[in-house]
Formats: C-alpha cells, sequence, structure tokens
C-alpha cells in the first residue's frame, strides 16, 4: 500500500512534463466536476423556477451565438498553444489584434442581422411570441451576442496558461466565470422568474471570462501589428 502511494505521489511531484501533465489532468478534472455539478443543479433550480418556453427560448439564442463564432473560427487558441513562438509577445499582440478584429466585425454582423434571426427562429413559434414580441427578441439576442465581443477581446495570454501547463489559473478563467454566473443566474431567477435571468446570467460569464483573463494573465494586448506574425497563424 505505501509502494503505491509512494508511486502515486512521485507521479504528480517534480517539474518535468509527466508530473505536470498529471497535475494538470487532476486540476482540470476536479474544477470541471464542480463546475459541472454546479450547473446541474442551477438547472434543475431553473427547471422549477421559469417556464420551458423560457428555458427553450434561451437554448435558441445560445445556439445562434455559437453559429456565429464557429463560422468564422481561425483558430488562435490553438495556434498560442502549438507555435514554438506562441509565448512571444510579439505573436500574442497579433493574436490580439487578429481575434479582436474578428469578433468586432462578428459582432456587428449579428447585431445587423439579429431582426432577420429573430423572424427565422420565432416568427412561427407562437408560444414563445405569447411571451415576448419581436423587439423584445431582438434585444435578447443582441444582448447575447455581446458575449462574442468579450470572447474577442479575452487576453491570449490566457491560453499560454494552458501552453505552460498552469491549469490552477486556467481553471479559474474558464470554470470561476461559469460558477460565478450559475450563483448569479439562479439569484436573479428568484426575483425575476423570466428570461431575463438568463440573458443577464450568461453575458456576466462572458464578461467574467474576459476580465480574468487580465486578472490571471498578464496582458498580451500591444499597439503593433505586423504581417509577417500574422501569416503565422
Amino acid at each position: 500500500m505505501k509502494t503505491q502511494i509512494s508511486n502515486l505521489t512521485r507521479h504528480f511531484s517534480g517539474n518535468n512534463l509527466k508530473a505536470r501533465s498529471a497535475r494538470g489532468v487532476m486540476v482540470l478534472g476536479c474544477g470541471t466536476v464542480a463546475e459541472r455539478g454546479l450547473r446541474f443543479i442551477r438547472n434543475m433550480i431553473l427547471a422549477r423556477l421559469l417556464l420551458a418556453q423560457e428555458l427553450g427560448l434561451m437554448a435558441l439564442i445560445i445556439a445562434a451565438t455559437i453559429i456565429f463564432e464557429a463560422f468564422t473560427e481561425v483558430g488562435i487558441k490553438q495556434s498560442v498553444i502549438q507555435n514554438k513562438n506562441g509565448a512571444q509577445a510579439e505573436y500574442l499582440n497579433a493574436a490580439w489584434w487578429l481575434q479582436s478584429a474578428r469578433a468586432l466585425g462578428i459582432y456587428i454582423l449579428a447585431f445587423l442581422m439579429s431582426p432577420l434571426v429573430c423572424r427565422f427562429y420565432f416568427q412561427s413559434r407562437s408560444e414563445v411570441l405569447t411571451l415576448y414580441d419581436l423587439a423584445e427578441l431582438v434585444l435578447f439576442l443582441r444582448l447575447v451576442f455581446l458575449v462574442i465581443l468579450f470572447n474577442g477581446f479575452i487576453s491570449p495570454r490566457a491560453h499560454v496558461l494552458e501552453k505552460h501547463f498552469k491549469f490552477g489559473r486556467a481553471l479559474i478563467i474558464t470554470q470561476g466565470s461559469g460558477i460565478l454566473s450559475a450563483l448569479v443566474t439562479i439569484g436573479l431567477a428568484l426575483f425575476m422568474r423570466n428570461v431575463w435571468a438568463l440573458v443577464i446570467g450568461f453575458v456576466i460569464e462572458g464578461f467574467c471570462r474576459l476580465l480574468f483573463s487580465y486578472i490571471f494573465a498578464h496582458s498580451g494586448r500591444g499597439s503593433s501589428f505586423t504581417l509577417k506574425v500574422t501569416e503565422r497563424f
């Protein structure tokens, strides 16, 4: 038994790649279980507080947001993690400018297309239109689309944390914002009892992820932008 414990301890100690990977997997596993557990509790509570139509409405709004981002994904995170120069300031500056410009362009397009998206999704859904009119639905969509901007302005150094196996701080940025959002959403739902609680909670999660990326990972933003570095992405 002591030998097994000693072998297990040896796997997690030290500063070699194997030990850092083992510690990272353990931290990520614990954080993911905690966040998903809280999200499950949140969903159970929301199912009791809100109408099924409102939960379905929010699911459609989030799906529209994911679609806009997915169609223009350029792989900034993967590039920073995999490229040998990914932690250099010049590389991170170029990454920040690229992802920020992409996010701004997507948000402007999504903002302008919000009325069309709402008509496509909701015009034939009488169960939703009995709760909210199209103008309110457009407002919900445009507010949730702010998360696209927040994701685009995240510090690229947040990805460097994963590159260097610093999963503790990376976990705070991702799962920490999710846990905080879940608590806020539950609190708002207790008082508001409508889809506004979900919208505000989702936007707060995106904003917290942005804020935490600059608190727990130093900003990779800079004023320089060179096409030479951009070609590496």
